[in-house]
């Protein structure tokens, strides 16, 4: 039995932004056979799928970098300009490898660059971009924070004042597949949020990381420590070191194999500020 799909989650609404014909058909034909998504449309066009977006909805949009009709840079700026609340998940497909236009197609609204180019994908490409999809669902429905929103104290639900900064940073986390619902995520959620709001770029782990996580989670600094440790070590394990690369750009020392906890903490807080 397909654990990824227990029948009782809603399909995942999917826009196809492909304009290569072979592609498109090799696409459409693996996701119309999941039983988790539902194609709710599919274009080539740059201002069809502006079109579609507003008036469809999607959860998730698979963009082709390169269209005939336009471009995926030129869709992504555009996108912005939409009047909407929720946001689509952005998955592009390109086949450059460059980490320069990568980096900036991920800075531009992007969740997941599937390089076409890497190797697997011309035999298992579209099962690649599914498996991608659902590992990245819980990070669908993307709300941005109205702009001018104000506490409300009239004992009606309010969001916390960090959670959109939480959201963008856990799912900068899981495009290197960091495993969400883990303790050592939201360890490590949690300090990159901290030393985010540190404007002077220092990343001070004794006395502002450690204590606040000690206080909110009631475990001691050692626990915090060897949690986060163990996460990273684990991600850096099971994740392709082409992702890996691509995703987190800082030199690692070769002989450790994985960023110290500091230095990625610092690295992702970077990010953020």
């Amino acid at each position: 039995m397909n654990r990824e799909f227990d029948g009782e989650q809603p399909k995942m609404r999917i826009l196809l932004v492909e304009d290569d014909a072979m592609e498109r058909e090799k696409l459409l034909a693996c996701l119309e056979q999941a039983p988790d998504v539902k194609v709710i449309d599919w274009t080539g066009s740059m201002s069809e799928a502006l079109h579609l977006t507003e008036v469809q909805r999607p959860d998730a949009i698979i963009l082709d970098i390169r269209l005939d009709e336009g471009d995926g840079v030129s869709f992504l700026y555009h996108l912005k300009e939409l009047d909407m609340i929720r946001r689509p998940y952005i998955l592009a497909t390109t086949w450059t490898s460059d980490k320069a236009t990568i980096r900036s197609i991920l800075d531009n609204g992007v969740g997941f660059v599937q390089v076409k180019s890497q190797p697997g994908y011309q035999e298992k490409g579209p099962e690649m971009v599914l498996s991608t999809l659902r590992r990245m669902r819980p990070y669908f429905g993307f709300v941005d924070k109205p702009q001018g929103t104000q506490v409300n104290t009239s004992g009606m639900t309010v969001l916390d004042p960090d959670s959109t900064q939480r959201r963008r940073i856990a799912e900068k986390l899981g495009r290197i597949n960091v495993k969400i619902g883990t303790v050592g995520h939201t360890y490590l959620v949690e300090s990159i949020l901290i030393a985010s709001k540190n404007k002077s770029g220092v990343v001070d782990m004794e006395n502002e990381i450690y204590p606040e996580l000690m206080n909110k989670y009631r475990v001691t600094k050692w626990s915090i420590e060897r949690i986060m440790r163990d996460r990273i070590e684990k991600t850096w394990k099971k994740t392709a070191v082409e992702i890996l690369e691509q995703e987190y750009t800082q030199q690692v020392d070769p002989e450790k194999g994985k960023p110290e906890l500091k230095e990625f903490i610092s690295y992702y807080a970077s990010l953020f500020r």
